[in-house]
């Protein structure tokens, strides 16, 4: 937490001028690290269960933002099968049909939509992506972890240049 807080502050007060446009910093969630836009203007993070991190890119409140949560431990959805497992065949991955078939059609109807979908993996790391025009989403799996990263402003390359470092 500690190591969070002293993150935060360094973004907070490093000038954006002296990172450039269009640059990144490396940010430790959930002891992984990825790579963000630098110019956030506001950043928020609530600890405990919900363990939920986001950084607004604009002035205008509610819009282009970029926000982590770590769902390793969200018992609140009822899968009907591991997560990993749920949102690959969310992704279209063929799954055996153990997965609860009411929350798999809950999902695509409210968060998948017509999302470009997919999986970017590596060795230790599965990414499934579902990208859109107004909201997209990454599941990053590693080990036992789950983070959700979610926008409303990135496109698919900005997306896969936070955990593009540990893909193939």
């Amino acid at each position: 937490m500690h190591r969070l807080l002293s993150i935060l502050f360094v973004l907070l007060f490093l000038p954006t001028s002296a990172l450039g446009e269009g640059s990144s910093v490396k940010f430790i969630y959930s002891d992984l690290a990825f790579y963000i836009p630098a110019e956030a203007s506001i950043i928020g993070t609530k600890g405990g269960d919900e363990n939920f991190t986001f950084f607004r890119y604009s002035t205008n409140k509610g819009k282009d933002f970029l926000a982590f949560s770590d769902m390793s431990k969200d018992n609140s959805s009822h899968y009907g099968c591991d997560p990993q497992t749920f949102f690959g065949l969310l992704a279209g991955e063929p799954h055996p049909n153990d997965c609860n078939k009411s929350e798999v059609e809950s999902f695509r109807q409210h968060f998948v939509g017509n999302s470009d979908k997919g999986r970017w993996n590596s060795a230790e790391f599965t990414v499934y992506y579902f990208v859109s025009a107004g909201q997209s989403f990454l599941f990053v799996f590693k080990d036992d972890k789950t983070i959700k990263i979610d926008s409303d402003f990135l496109d698919k390359n900005e997306l896969r240049d936070i955990v593009k470092h540990y893909l193939d």
